[in-house]
């Protein structure tokens, strides 16, 4: 297990590095050899955990803190505190990394996604502005629509009013006109009147 973490932690590699297959076959054989077993309920988890608790690795090897002197206590705390801190740098170092990484990978894409963010609000506004004025015009349509009803109505109204009063003064103007034509006869008739010739009327009983 320290092998392990200083591997992990420490970078330091172990004398025997064994072979992916090997370690398969092994992990096989560890399988068929081992039972296993019914599975953990919580007094099992508890067990586990006050175990993992009172062991400390000093030394090269696990042991119950309870039995160690005040001194030991203290460095093997030391010690499993100085391997957790090592452990957490080294993931930190390592997160630092990646996310260098994915910010340089993801770069890209987060100016594509602000720019077809921005492009999206942008086609959102315009639909939203289209529906709106296609519900103006459609409203416009409905009051032009009953708009030009009355406007018809009263149109036909204003033609037939008209109609109306031209029969009328059609009317009148043939009655002015007969009326005329009676006045310039009746002045015609007073003209002959006026200048005609006497009639000699002795002459004619001579004549005879």
């Amino acid at each position: 297990m320290a092998r392990l973490v200083a591997w992990d932690v420490q970078n330091n590699a172990p004398s025997e590095i064994y072979e992916e297959n090997d370690l398969k076959a092994a992990s096989e054989l560890v399988k068929k050899d081992c039972d296993v077993g019914p599975p953990l309920d919580a007094s099992m988890w508890a067990v586990i955990d006050q175990c993992s608790t009172e062991l400390v690795h000093i030394r090269g090897k696990f042991t119950r803190i309870a039995v160690l002197g005040r001194g030991e206590q203290i460095e093997a705390l030391h010690s499993q505190f100085q391997i957790y801190r090592d452990w957490m740098n080294a993931r930190a170092k390592r997160t630092g990394k990646l996310e260098k990484k994915l910010k340089i990978k993801l770069g890209g894409y987060q100016a594509i996604h602000t720019n077809l963010a921005s492009k999206l609000a942008e086609v959102r506004n315009e639909v939203e502005m289209a529906a709106i004025e296609r519900e103006t015009f459609r409203r416009l349509s409905e009051h032009e629509a009953k708009s030009i009803n009355k406007r018809v109505s009263r149109l036909q109204e204003e033609v037939r009013q008209q109609e109306k009063r031209e029969r009328e003064l059609q009317e009148v103007h043939g009655k002015l006109k007969d009326q005329h034509w009676k006045l310039e006869q009746l002045e015609l008739r007073s003209q002959a009147t006026v200048g005609a010739e006497p009639v000699a009327y002795n002459q004619a009983v001579e004549a005879k």
